[in-house]
């Protein structure tokens, strides 16, 4: 019965997501680690923000790079969580990459220096 309510609960969630999009779109490198997006994704919800992370959100089967360009699409904001792994990321540039063609001006949240440390090194410099 809990699991029902649960999961009726996270479906209606991920409509009202599909249907609304999101207020951010987090990027990030998985190599830099999960635990800092995760957490970011959980306070911002808290404060009711609708929040897209790729850990969350993707289902198996998609073709990721044209989700990933519908779901920066239909982002308010996009953030990236700037670490060394995710200012050299193909991915993360790719996700800048969408935001920009689309209007929207990065949000970059500077990690330790990250930013500093790569400077002109980077995928995103």
């Amino acid at each position: 019965m809990a699991d029902d309510v649960f999961n009726r609960s996270s479906l209606i969630s991920r409509l009202v997501d599909w249907v609304f999009g999101f207020d951010f779109f987090l990027s990030y490198n998985h190599g830099d680690g999960k635990h800092y997006p995760s957490q970011l994704k959980r306070q911002l919800g808290k404060r009711g923000f609708r929040v897209f992370l790729d850990q969350t959100e993707y289902v198996a089967g998609l073709d990721l790079r044209r989700e990933t360009r519908r779901q920066v699409r239909r982002s308010r904001k996009l953030v990236v969580v700037g670490r060394a792994g995710a200012l050299k990321s193909p991915w993360v540039k790719r996700e800048v990459d969408a935001a920009v063609a689309n209007g929207k001006i990065p949000v970059i949240i500077n990690i330790n220096g990250a930013i500093e440390a790569a400077a002109g090194d980077a995928a995103l410099a």
